[in-house]
Formats: C-alpha cells, sequence, structure tokens
C-alpha cells in the first residue's frame, strides 16, 4: 500500500468522524459512559483490595513465654520459630517493652510495676507469608515446642496441723502438774521438737511455651470476608467489562449501518473490500480514542483531587487510599484498549455484511 493511499484513508477516517457528527457523538458517548462507570469500579475495587492487604498483614501469631525461662534461652527459641516455612518475621518484646506499650494504653493504674515487680512474660511476635497461613503457623509452633519443658526449684511450706497445736497444749497443762524435774525434761524435749525447720525444695516441670495466640476465631472470618468482598468485586467489573463491550459494538454498528447505501455505492463503482474498510477502520479507531480519553481525564483528575481532600479524613480512620500515580496508569491503560479494541473491531465487523454486493 503506497503512503498517498494511507494518507487518503486517515483522511477519510478523520472526515467521517466530522461528517457524521450526531452518529460520531452517540458512538463516543457509548464509549465514554460504560468505560467511566468501569473505571470507577476499578479504582474502588483497587482501594478496596489494597485496604483488605493491609488489614491482613495485621494478622499476626502472639506467643508468650513462661516467666521463668531464662534470658540466655530465648534467642535459641526464636531461631527455632523463625525454621518454620510459613514464617516470614519473628520479633521480641521483652516484657519491659510490652509493660510500656501497656502503660502506653492503659495509663496510670500500671505504675510501679517494674524490674522484678513486672509480672509480663517475654513475647514474640511472629508475621507470616501469607494470612491465611496463620492458623497453620501457629499450630506449628505449639507442636514444635510441645514436649520442651524447663527446670524449676520451688519452696514447700510446712503447715501446722490442729491437732499438733492441740497436743502443745496438752502438754503444758501436764508440765504443770508434774515435779520440777519431769518438767525440766519434757520441756526440753519440747523445745527441740520447736524448731523451726528449714524449707523444703522440689523441682517442677513447666512449659517453655504458655500460650500461643493469633485471635483464633476472629482470622478465620475475617479472611472469609476479604475473600468474599473480593470475589464480588471481580464478578462486577466482569460484569461491567462486558455490559460496556455489548453497548459499544452495538453503538457503532447502528453507525455503521446508517452508512450502508455509502457503502454499497462503493463497491458497485469497483472498489476493493480493503480501499473500503480501512477508513472505518480508522474511524473505529479515532472513536474509540476520543471516547476512552474523556473517562479516563475525567477519573484522573477526580480521583487526584478525592485523594487530597480526603487523605485528612481518612488518616484519622487509619484508611489510606493509593497515590493517584499508583492507582491510575494501569486502568486508564485497560480503559484505552478496550475503547480502542472495540472501537476498531466494532466497525470492522459491523462492515463485513455490507461489503458482499
Amino acid at each position: 500500500m503506497k503512503f498517498s493511499t494511507i494518507g487518503r484513508h486517515f483522511r477519510e477516517g478523520f472526515k467521517n468522524v466530522i461528517r457524521n457528527a450526531w452518529m460520531s457523538f452517540a458512538s463516543i458517548s457509548s464509549i465514554a459512559i460504560p468505560l467511566f462507570i468501569l473505571g470507577v469500579f476499578l479504582l474502588l475495587t483497587s482501594n478496596v483490595d489494597e485496604f483488605l492487604n493491609d488489614l491482613e498483614s495485621q494478622v499476626e501469631v502472639k506467643v508468650f513465654l513462661h516467666t521463668e525461662v531464662p534470658q540466655d534461652e530465648i534467642l535459641s527459641i526464636k531461631n527455632k520459630i523463625a525454621t518454620i516455612d510459613e514464617i516470614k518475621r519473628v520479633t521480641h518484646i521483652t516484657k519491659e517493652q510490652g509493660m510500656a506499650d501497656l502503660r502506653e494504653r492503659i495509663g496510670d493504674p500500671l505504675e510501679g510495676y517494674d524490674g522484678e515487680e513486672n509480672p509480663l512474660p517475654d513475647s514474640f511476635v511472629v508475621e507470616v507469608y501469607q494470612p491465611r497461613e496463620v492458623k497453620t503457623a501457629a499450630e506449628k509452633i505449639e507442636s514444635l515446642f510441645e514436649n520442651e519443658f524447663i527446670t524449676i526449684e520451688r519452696a514447700i511450706s510446712d503447715e501446722v496441723d490442729q491437732s499438733d497445736e492441740s497436743t502443745t497444749t496438752d502438754g503444758e497443762n501436764t508440765a504443770e502438774e508434774q515435779t520440777p524435774e519431769e518438767s525440766t525434761t519434757e520441756g526440753t524435749a519440747t523445745d527441740e521438737e520447736s524448731i523451726t525447720e528449714e524449707p523444703l525444695t522440689q523441682d517442677t516441670e513447666i512449659p517453655v511455651i504458655e500460650s500461643v495466640k493469633y485471635g483464633q476465631g476472629y482470622v478465620e472470618k475475617l479472611l472469609t470476608i476479604t475473600n468474599t468482598i473480593r470475589l464480588i468485586g471481580f464478578i462486577i467489573v466482569i460484569g461491567l467489562v462486558f455490559t460496556a463491550m455489548f453497548l459499544i459494538a452495538n453503538t457503532i454498528k447502528l453507525t455503521i449501518m446508517s452508512r450502508s447505501s455509502e457503502v454499497e455505492i462503493m463497491k458497485l463503482v469497483g472498489a476493493t473490500n480493503q480501499f473500503i474498510r480501512w477508513p472505518f477502520f480508522i474511524e473505529g479507531a479515532v472513536i474509540g480514542v476520543i471516547g476512552s480519553f474523556i473517562p479516563s481525564a475525567i477519573l484522573y483528575f477526580g480521583y487526584s483531587g478525592l485523594e487530597q481532600r480526603s487523605e485528612l479524613q481518612l488518616g484519622i480512620l487509619g484508611i489510606k487510599m493509593i497515590p493517584v500515580n499508583e492507582a491510575t496508569p494501569q486502568i486508564l491503560m485497560v480503559l484505552f484498549a478496550i475503547g480502542i479494541v472495540i472501537g476498531v473491531f466494532g466497525s470492522l465487523l459491523s462492515i463485513r455484511k455490507h461489503l458482499k454486493v
């Protein structure tokens, strides 16, 4: 094909858009409106998905050690937990740090619980690669330390029976009736028995891990809800894509049908199918570009303004929108691709039957 012929096709394509202004306007509108709705839902689902990812990233396992675990064994316990495949990171939280964090939330009631008075145990915050693996990771941690214990010595306090007290009382009364010699002898024996015995101790085994918590019950519900929301969003987007394609293709088909007599005349005077088809190809592409550009521009500037105005309000709620430079490029490319492809192929498919004269 010669360059002059190509230039002629482009000129005719642009002229057809202007010459058939009302039908071109209808075609552009039929592209712009569905793509705008689709773009809004794509931006919405992208931000919802980002929020859900951020929410799921906060799912973690908390491992609480027993308060009697020696400090020199904590590092080896941490390294052992880190060997589990599902675990991404293990962070050691000392009992002093835990008390400081708790005091920030509760305040004055915890004043004075420092040093030896601190009742909190050392703990680990465990992050997993995938939120759905949090239950598996917790179970593996429990299984890993199920049979590991530490031995400590605990004092046994001797209790004095009431019967011993009554025996002592009776012995004192009897001693008053005895002779001084007997009293002296028995008194000596009583003094020997009343000597306080030293406290007894015994070895006790306690588990290394006191408890493993990951929000049992709540995490499963959270993951079910987030997966359901993602599925609903996906179904809505797919439905909107097919709806947009149907509306755009039918509008372009009506545009081509209104010019069927023009195609038939060109065919009767000897024009080839390719010569007739190319201007419509260019016209469809121009309509697709314009119809995609309008909603893309509205979405870009509208989303940018919304992000700036709602940054403070959403920040208070702990919600952050995806930056406009990250959210819009891919979505706008999708809109342009859909508009141009449907514009071009809608024109070509609609003109096919009119070329058979």
